[in-house]
């Protein structure tokens, strides 16, 4: 069982509120912002740590880096803004 640390948690926090699948520089800065001594390194560690654990996914959309979600069991489709070169997820709906 990996040991729980603030930086772990703040990787967890950032991912599930974030609304959208982040790259790994994004979780760091987004981190940071609250824990200024985080270092990239341990973002991408406690990232594939998560991905291990099934609690995140990596999206990849072609030509960009991977990103990172949170799994919250819905069905998304992906896709790529042009204007700020973010990723966002829409919501599939459930056919009935």
């Amino acid at each position: 069982m990996a040991r729980k640390t603030i930086q772990g948690t703040l990787i967890l926090k950032t991912l599930k509120t974030a609304g959208r699948p982040l790259t790994p520089a994004e979780v760091h800065l987004a981190a940071k912002n609250e824990h200024p001594n985080i270092g990239l390194a341990t973002a991408y560690r406690h990232i594939r740590t998560l991905a291990e654990g099934d609690l995140v996914v990596g999206v990849d959309y072609p030509g960009q880096p991977t990103r990172y979600e949170w799994v919250d069991g819905r069905d998304k489709t992906h896709f790529s803004c042009r204007g700020c070169d973010k990723l966002f997820a829409l919501e599939v709906p459930q056919a009935e």
